[in-house]
């Protein structure tokens, strides 16, 4: 197959892939939401080194589609270690090509917040500054945890 069909294939994949992974907001069949971030970290395995390193428009959908798998990893809360991995590049490559105040990039270190507080390393999580928007969606992320932990 030609690059240029390999790079629309890889597009037509990821398309359908973030497609799904709206769909999944706010699922309760974990089971799903398991299967898409797994299938996401599949693709970037796979186009690694290939048309994503010079098709753009690609990249950016790979990007949102990794932030899509660190979402739902801190969703189903079973997967902390898993969401670390995930998160720490997806958070550095968002801040990198998209900027530290994009919400993109917002939302990953967010995310990955959640998941270093799932982990039990809720030292590590970055501050924005106490008003920023994200800080005060973490540090109410942060209170619904501790209320279910029972603290």
């Amino acid at each position: 197959m030609a690059a240029g069909q390999d790079a629309t294939s890889d597009r037509d994949v990821a398309s359908v892939l973030h497609k799904r992974a709206q769909a999944l907001v706010r699922s309760p069949d974990r089971l799903a939401v398991r299967e898409i971030a797994e299938q996401v970290m599949a693709l970037q395995e796979g186009m690694i080194g290939s048309a994503c390193e010079t098709d753009e428009e690609l990249a950016g959908m790979l990007l949102r589609l990794r932030s899509w798998a660190l979402y739902y990893l801190t969703v189903l809360g079973d997967s902390a270690m898993q969401a670390i991995l995930v998160g720490e590049p997806v958070t550095a490559d968002s801040a990198l090509l998209l900027g530290l105040d994009h919400p993109d990039t917002l939302s990953s270190q967010n995310n990955l917040a959640i998941a270093y507080q799932q982990k039990g390393r809720a030292a590590v999580a970055r501050v924005l500054g106490p008003d920023h928007p994200k800080t005060l969606i973490s540090r109410a992320n942060l209170a619904n945890a501790y209320r279910e932990a029972g603290l």
